[in-house]
C-alpha cells in the first residue's frame, strides 16, 4: 500500500501539538533530540523525530521508524510502516543552524495477511457514474508476475464488503488469518467482474522487516551512547514478545 506524503505544514503543526520526549538512544548530544508519537484517525499513528544541530537527516529519517517500532513493540504488536518523511527546520537565533526532522506513519499490528499476487495499490476517487454510491475505490497502480489482477483494475468489494479507502483495505490485511483466498469484485475498463485471489501469511516477514529496519537505525548510535535496549535483542527474543 502506498499514501500520500504529508505536506511540510502538516509536519510542523504536528511538532507544535505534541510534546517530545528525550529517547534512551539520544540523550548525549548537544541539545536534546526529542521524539513523539500521536494518533490520527483510522488507528494511523505518526511518530515525529526532531533532531538538533548535530544530528543528521540519515539519523532523524532512521531513528524516527525506531520510535514507531519502539513504540508498537513494547504492546506486543508489529509495525506497519507506511511512509517516512524528512524535512529541515530553520532554528530561531541568528547564527543557529537548521535542524533535521523525521515522521513516519504507522500502523500496530499483529498480524499481516497479503494478496499472493505482489501489487501496488492507491485510493483513488470512485470512477464516474460507475457505482453510484459516491465512495472511493482502490485502484490497482501496477502489479508483478502473473495473477488475477491487471495494473488499472479498481477494487470495489471485498468479500461483499465494500472497501472505499486504504483504511478499509488496510483492517482487512490484519484480520485473523482464517482464510486461503477472498473473493474481488472489480471494475476493469469500467466493466464489473469477480475475481478469486490467494492470501498468504506476512506475519513472520513482516517481524524480520522490523527487526531489520531496527538494527539499521541502531548502527546510528554513537559509541559513547547507552546501548538501545531493542538492539541488544536476538530475532527470538522480538518473536517472544510479539507472540507470532
Amino acid at each position: 500500500m502506498k499514501r500520500e506524503l504529508m505536506g511540510v505544514a502538516t509536519l510542523l503543526l504536528l511538532g507544535a501539538c505534541s510534546t517530545l520526549r528525550p529517547t534512551e538512544y539520544s540523550l548525549s548530544q548537544k541539545g536534546r533530540e526529542g521524539l513523539s508519537i500521536s494518533e490520527r484517525e483510522g488507528g494511523l499513528r505518526v511518530a515525529l523525530f526532531v533532531g538538533n544541530e548535530s544530528s543528521t537527516t540519515l539519523r532523524t529519517y532512521h531513528y524516527s521508524k525506531l520510535g514507531a517500532i519502539e513504540h508498537c513493540f513494547a504492546t506486543g504488536q508489529l509495525t506497519h510502516l507506511v511512509n517516512t518523511v524528512s524535512d529541515m527546520v530553520s532554528a530561531s537565533g541568528v547564527g543557529n543552524k537548521p535542524y533535521p526532522l523525521s515522521t513516519t506513519s504507522f500502523y500496530c499490528v499483529q498480524r499481516m495477511q497479503l494478496f499472493q499476487q505482489e501489487v501496488n495499490l492507491r485510493a483513488m476517487a470512485a470512477p464516474v457514474d460507475a457505482l453510484g454510491d459516491g465512495l472511493g475505490v482502490i485502484e490497482v497502480a501496477e502489479t508483478k508476475g502473473v495473477g488475477a489482477l491487471k495494473a488499472l483494475d479498481v477494487i470495489t468489494h471485498i468479500n461483499g464488503e465494500r472497501v472505499s479507502d486504504e483504511k478499509a483495505l488496510f483492517n482487512f490485511y490484519t484480520r485473523p488469518l482464517q482464510m486461503k483466498s477472498i473473493e474481488l469484485k472489480l471494475l476493469r475498463n469500467l466493466k464489473p467482474m469477480s475475481v478469486t485471489m490467494g492470501l498468504t501469511n506476512q506475519t513472520t516477514n513482516l517481524m524480520r522487516l522490523n527487526y531489520f529496519e531496527a538494527q539499521k537505525a541502531c548502527a546510528f548510535r554513537p559509541k559513547n551512547e547507552k546501548e538501545i535496549k531493542l538492539c541488544s535483542l536476538t530475532p527470538k527474543q522480538w518473536e517472544q514478545q510479539v507472540r507470532l
